[in-house]
């Protein structure tokens, strides 16, 4: 991957997790499904973009071989941010998955759903913060306020 499709990808991340977040302003109306569908494409972009950093190749929609390719100290860092609020982490992350799947053709998907949008939208921030920490993208604005 060149260091254009990185940035490329990286700069989609960022983009799709300020979409999922706006989707999910307080005061808001909650946009369910498509918040959902760009949290966890975000998240995908943002790991893929670490993942390409590093000379990994990567290809799929699955969260969870994604997360387990990355370096050991970026995921153990992403899962100890959020492990101190979802005890139930792992529950949380199997059920982010295939999201970006799963919930675009959710009107195809023969089985219940079950998802977390805050641990989503938290997940998409730490990727991305990580994401960015790790490709050298800097910002006179921090994730969280973003919208």
């Amino acid at each position: 991957m060149t260091n254009e499709q990185t940035f490329h990808a990286a700069s989609n991340a960022l983009e799709f997790y300020r979409a999922a977040k706006r989707y999910n302003l307080e005061g808001m109306i909650p946009v369910g499904i498509p918040s959902i569908v760009c949290g966890a494409f975000s998240v995908e972009l943002a790991l893929k973009a670490i993942l390409y950093n590093e000379g990994v190749d990567c290809k799929g929609h699955y969260l969870l071989a994604l997360m387990n390719k990355l370096p050991t100290k970026v995921r153990n860092e992403i899962q100890k941010s959020l492990a101190q609020e979802w005890p139930d982490y792992d529950q949380q992350l199997n059920n982010c998955d295939k999201a970006f799947v799963d919930w675009r053709y959710v009107h195809e998907v023969d089985r219940e759903l079950n998802i977390n949008i805050n641990f989503l939208i938290l997940l998409s921030e730490l990727c991305c913060r990580a994401m960015m920490e790790r490709i050298g993208i800097t910002s006179n604005v921090t994730l969280h306020e973003m919208v």
